[in-house]
């Protein structure tokens, strides 16, 4: 799975990821408090694919998007 979780109960299914950048996104507008978010996807396709355009609105408003090029330099 490429980050989304969901919470399935018998009623109610959510997008854990989803609910955490709508929740964030209240909190910088209200609050004006920062996040920071660093993810395995590589383009704003993907991020519109899993969590739709309003979520990708939320994190260009939010956020400045840094795309880090490069080897994996983690020790394994």
């Amino acid at each position: 799975m490429t980050g989304v979780q969901t919470c399935a109960l018998p009623i109610y299914e959510m997008n854990v990821m989803q609910t955490l950048i709508e929740r964030r996104y209240e909190l910088f507008q209200n609050y004006g408090v920062l996040t920071h978010i660093s993810s395995n996807l590589i383009s704003e396709q993907q991020i519109l694919d899993l969590y739709g355009s309003r979520c990708l609105s939320r994190i260009h408003e939010m956020c400045n998007m840094i795309k880090v090029i490069g080897s994996d330099r983690r020790k394994a």
